[in-house]
């Protein structure tokens, strides 16, 4: 049997508004396939070819222009320019791409061919994905706005740019803790959020939509469209603890640590305590070669004098003091058993006046370690503490250390500061808070990074593998693509009657597909360094959100197929110290982006999380200004499932669906709604996959699409490939797979009627031998 496409057809290839000249005897031969049964989340291919040109006038002036080709020297061609082309069959689209040259054949001097590769439009799509990086995508400026608490705040209401860049609260290294009794604390006035503890998160779809944009393509997507896929955002976590700017960088902006605590005579400070003097103050001085400036990131300490720092605007700003002295007794009849009260003080030289910042917590330790003690001992201390004080600028500040009071009545005393000549004081601006207010957040260069660049191709394969998605270039619309769930996608097809295409009197390959399959498969986010995400691993023996499939059915299917995300994940914490933990639902849960235990930040790939809107939570308080901390009580919820409170019925971005904080597991993951179905196909043990030569006309194979069903033998398969097919002749080599699952072809539009004595709905699968009946 057999039905040849009309010959008098011919194929032409097009570049620009140029048809290129063939030869006549030229078969072009086009292949369509979906993968192979384990390229599982790959993108398909559609077309690659080689042709012979001939050295027509045409085809001269062509590839002299486009590919640089000297008439003297031709062998010195563009080896590295693509072309974009397409093959037109007498007025029907066939397949849209690049052409690559490949070789310039020569005869007599001249030339007389060009061998070149046509490579069909998913060759070209997976070229440009491959070529550019996230950060690169510029589509994205349109979202860029100034860093305020005003805008981060707005957002959580989808008043910022309509929800599309919406702030998440996470701990990105602040070591975000409820403690009240810690300065650090967020429901503390001192700890709580400035500007540069935020970076933004921007909606999953409008970045996909940003990097077509970007290639000239479009796309086609009722998965897509759905409204709960809107709420999917991914945090804009470049690297680093601090949201990138183009002005400075957060993670260093004017810190600076000095040490090398000694008098201007090279001795160790001392000071004494008596009833004839006033408490002493002691200035911060350096030597003359600043060998005392551990590091200083932006010239701070390069003052008019070598004991000041500059403060460029005003800031609340966090400094880290680390006291190491000696105190204890240099005379006859010393009294009093509490010791100094140290404070930080800081001249400003412009108006003359100090600003004084106590440190409470060195203090009380000093207190503690010399009651231990006989008032005729003496006693070391080594104690840090942060402290939190707004200095006005721009201003040039020494930084002192001085004694405020004592508890007791002290004299006879002295304090020592480094004694030993140990250099352990040292005084380090930790954090310039309000450096980020006001700037530009600028979110293409905010956009994950990883450990060196996240393309465009990882973060639509990403997509791709979380929601089982086909991608599929659309016949009918040059440059546009299909993208739906591979469930979807075919559901969506027509039953095709393949009775009439395919070549019995061929041989025919019937393979069990579980012979094909691996032992195990594993479907997981990708492995990074995350320090929530390795404690889970070592409780749970396994990473978050990974699930398995075991075969234990086959005794020879061998080997793991790991189908793994370009995405990262890890478990939502609840800040240490939160009393409203455990099952109280106003505990705030937040992502984590942290490295160890210290609170280092972590380098880590693309997450990505529901929105689920603002919910009630344990009051914080967020800094508008250096001097203007509000509280709050109200935060947005950045979670795995699609509600801040899970039910049964929440959508999931696992595809092992986690116990959550609040609420409960919901029933469906991301494996149990997008993969089961395949899986269970590719290893039920009735599957096959088929492998036959068939003929199909011109007009049915330019109307036959992937996901069509075909009817062979009384039997429904998937449609995996159609290899090879010759435009002139319309042979072909298909590949099917199959029996079909009912609930695959549910919604399938019949176009064939079924043998007679069959179901007229297609509902059952009907094993029938593969030979042609008498």
């Amino acid at each position: 049997m057999g039905i040849s496409a009309g010959k008098s057809f011919r194929a032409k290839l097009v570049s620009g508004n140029v048809f290129l000249d063939m030869f006549k005897e030229e078969d072009v031969k086009v292949s369509n396939n979906i993968t192979q049964l384990f390229d599982l989340g790959a993108v398909p291919s559609n077309f690659a070819q080689n042709f012979t040109l001939p050295a027509t006038y045409k085809n001269n002036l062509f590839f002299e222009n486009a590919y640089d080709i000297s008439i003297d020297f031709p062998e010195n061609f563009n080896t590295n320019q693509k072309v974009d082309a397409y093959l037109d069959f007498d007025g029907i689209y066939v397949v849209s791409g690049y052409i690559q040259l490949l070789k310039i054949n020569i005869k007599d001097k001249y030339i007389d061919s060009y061998e070149i590769s046509l490579f069909g439009q998913v060759s070209k799509f997976n070229r440009d994905i491959n070529l550019k990086f996230l950060t690169d995508l510029d589509e994205l400026s349109v979202y860029n706005h100034t860093a305020s608490i005003g805008n981060i705040t707005a957002s959580w209401s989808n008043e910022l740019f309509s929800g599309s860049i919406v702030y998440p609260i996470a701990d990105y290294g602040k070591r975000i803790t409820y403690n009240p009794s810690l300065l650090t604390s967020i429901n503390n006035i001192s700890g709580g959020f400035f500007v540069q503890d935020f970076k933004p998160a921007i909606k999953v779809k409008t970045v996909l939509d940003a990097i077509f944009d970007d290639l000239g393509y479009t796309y086609t997507s009722s998965f897509l469209s759905q409204s709960w896929f809107d709420d999917i955002y991914m945090v804009c976590n470049n690297q680093g603890q601090y949201a990138e700017f183009a002005s400075r960088s957060l993670d260093t902006f004017n810190q600076f640590k000095v040490k090398q605590f000694i008098s201007q005579s090279g001795q160790n400070i001392a000071f004494s305590l008596n009833p004839s003097t006033a408490f002493p103050q002691v200035n911060w001085l350096l030597s003359n070669n600043f060998k005392g400036v551990e590091y200083d990131y932006n010239d701070v300490w390069s003052a008019p004098a070598s004991n000041t720092m500059y403060i460029p605007f005003t800031s609340s700003i966090d400094f880290e003091w680390n006291t190491y002295m000696e105190y204890g007794p240099t005379g006859s009849n010393p009294t009093g058993s509490n010791g100094p009260q140290l404070q930080l003080r800081f001249y400003n030289w412009t108006s003359s006046v100090y600003v004084d910042a106590p440190l409470p917590q060195t203090n009380a330790f000093i207190a503690e370690q010399v009651g231990r003690v006989q008032n005729t001992s003496k006693t070391s201390v080594e104690r840090t503490e942060t402290v939190k004080i707004v200095l006005n600028g721009p201003a040039w500040y020494t930084p002192i250390i001085g004694i405020s009071s004592s508890i007791n009545t002290n004299y006879n005393y002295s304090c020592s500061f480094d004694y030993g000549s140990k250099n352990n004081c040292y005084l380090r601006l930790a954090k310039f808070n309000n450096a980020a207010d006001g700037l530009i957040m600028d979110i293409p260069s905010n956009m994950p990074y990883g450990n060196s660049g996240i393309k465009y191709v990882d973060f639509i394969r990403g997509l791709q593998k979380k929601f089982n998605l086909v991608i599929y270039p659309d016949k009918r619309n040059n440059n546009q693509f299909i993208i739906e769930t591979f469930n979807e996608w075919y559901n969506r097809g027509r039953v095709v009657n393949f009775d009439q295409y395919v070549q019995t009197e061929e041989q025919i390959q019937v393979i069990p597909a579980n012979t094909l399959a691996y032992q195990k498969l594993s479907f997981k986010d990708k492995s990074e360094v995350d320090y929530y995400g390795s404690l889970f691993k070592t409780q749970s023996n396994r990473e978050f959100g990974q699930e398995f499939y075991v075969d234990t059915t086959n005794q020879f299917s061998q080997g793991e197929f790991k189908v793994e995300t370009q995405f990262g994940s890890s478990p939502l914490v609840i800040p240490a110290d939160s009393l409203l933990s455990g099952s109280n639902t106003n505990a705030l849960e937040i992502p984590a982006f942290i490295a160890d235990q210290n609170y280092k930040p972590a380098t880590v790939f693309p997450r990505i999380f529901f929105y689920n809107g603002q919910r009630n939570v344990e009051g914080y308080y967020l800094y508008f200004g250096p001097n203007t901390p509000l509280s709050y009580n109200v935060a947005p919820h950045f979670g795995h499932y699609n509600n801040a409170i899970p039910t049964t019925g929440s959508r999931s971005l696992l595809f092992l669906n986690e116990t959550p904080n609040f609420g409960v597991t919901p029933n469906e993951s991301l494996y149990t709604k997008y993969w089961s179905t395949y899986i269970s196909l590719l290893y039920n043990p009735k599957t096959r996959m088929i492998n036959a030569k068939a003929v199909i006309p011109i007009a049915d194979y330019f109307d036959i699409e992937l996901n069509d069903v075909a009817f062979f033998r009384g039997n429904h398969y998937h449609i995996r490939a159609i290899n090879n097919y010759s435009l002139q002749t319309g042979e072909c080599d298909i590949v099917l797979l199959g029996p079909v699952l009912p609930d695959t072809i549910a919604g399938a539009q019949y176009n064939v009627f079924p043998n007679p004595g069959e179901d007229s709905n297609y509902s059952q699968a009907i094993l029938r031998p593969f030979y042609q009946p008498s």
